[in-house]
């Protein structure tokens, strides 16, 4: 196991997965007073936010029905454009509140998809054996980066404010993507 911390690979695909909870977590945390702040009411923004959880089950079933045909790796690279997208149509939230639904729908779903492809890609980069403690090890920084992404999104919102905090969200997901196509380079 020692050796395997001391892996690139390992750390690229913590990496993806920390960047990943980061950009996630810090929307989540503030989801209602950003939609608010972009224009829709409260009733609606709790109605969206409340369709995250929904949008994670239809992103499953969404790979559950193609996964086989493009495979873990090209799933992982369409999750990630995924996510980058619903940072530009959270940027656009402000021209309609439909596209808050959409946001949260891409969003969502993209973030279901992460959830069951992280332990196969675990799997397929880091192999199966000692695979337990690999992949606990390897959630470590995602588990971080949950916990301290609310702190995060607090000082952007009180500081440079929610398009710095919408472009934070997409470069994280901009770096993961980048992070993963390195890691597939290197794997």
């Amino acid at each position: 196991v020692a050796r395997v911390l001391r892996s690139a690979p390992f750390w690229m695909l913590a990496g993806v997965f920390a960047l990943v909870a980061l950009n996630h977590f810090m929307i989540m945390s503030f989801m209602v007073p950003i939609f608010v702040q972009q224009g829709v009411g409260s009733a609606t923004a709790v109605l969206a936010a409340a369709t995250v959880g929904p949008a994670q089950v239809a992103g499953r079933l969404v790979l559950m029905r193609w996964e086989s045909r493009i495979g873990n790796a090209a799933a992982t690279r369409v999750t990630l454009l995924v996510l980058i997208l619903g940072a530009v149509l959270l940027a656009l939230t402000g021209l309609g509140p439909q596209l808050i639904f959409a946001y949260v729908i891409v969003q969502g779903a993209a973030m279901g998809v992460i959830t069951i492809l992280r332990p196969v890609l675990i799997g397929d980069v880091m192999g199966q054996e000692n695979y337990g403690t690999i992949a606990g090890a390897i959630q470590i920084p995602a588990l971080v980066s949950g916990a301290a992404a609310p702190m995060v999104a607090a000082l952007v919102l009180d500081g440079p404010g929610l398009y710095a905090l919408i472009g934070l969200s997409l470069g994280l997901s901009v770096a993961a993507l980048g992070l993963l196509t390195v890691l597939r380079r290197v794997g």
